[in-house]
C-alpha cells in the first residue's frame, strides 16, 4: 500500500467509518468511486454543451442574429457556467451531495441546450426569433 492509499484508508476510518460504521474500507472506497465517476461524466457532458453554446453564439454572430437574442443566449450561457462552475471548484466531485451535484448538473446541461436551441432558430429564421434585417 501506497502512503497516499494508508492516508486515504485512515482517512476513511477516522471520517467515515464513524457514522458509517455498518460499512467497510473497501464498501466506502467503491461507493465514493461510483459516485465520483458518475459525476464526473456529468461535468464533461456539461462543458460539451458550454462548449456548443459558445460556438454556436459565434456562428449566430456571423449569421447577423439580432442582439436582443444574442443577450437571451448569453443569459443561458451565464445560468450554465455557474452552475458547472461551481461543481469544478469543490473539491469531493460531487461526493458530499450527490443528488444535488446531479440536479446542478442537469440544469447546466438543460440551460446549455436552450441556448443552442435558440441561436439555432434565430439562424434558421424562424419567424418568432428576431433576425437583423
Amino acid at each position: 500500500m501506497t502512503i497516499e492509499g494508508a492516508i486515504h484508508e485512515l482517512s476513511l476510518r477516522a471520517f467515515c467509518l464513524r457514522c458509517h460504521s455498518d460499512s467497510t474500507v473497501e464498501k466506502q472506497l467503491y461507493e465514493i468511486e461510483t459516485i465520483q465517476n458518475y459525476i464526473r461524466g456529468k461535468m464533461r457532458k456539461s462543458e460539451f454543451w458550454l462548449g456548443r453554446l459558445i460556438d454556436t453564439d459565434d456562428a449566430a454572430k456571423r449569421s447577423g442574429v439580432a442582439e436582443t437574442v444574442l443577450a437571451k443566449a448569453r443569459e443561458k450561457h451565464e445560468e450554465a457556467h455557474v452552475l458547472w462552475e461551481w461543481w469544478t471548484a469543490e473539491n469531493s466531485d460531487g461526493f458530499h451531495n450527490p443528488e444535488l451535484t446531479r440536479e446542478t448538473l442537469a440544469t447546466s446541461i438543460s440551460a446549455s441546450k436552450e441556448g443552442v436551441t435558440l441561436l439555432n432558430k434565430a439562424m434558421a429564421g424562424y419567424p418568432s426569433i428576431d433576425r437583423k434585417q
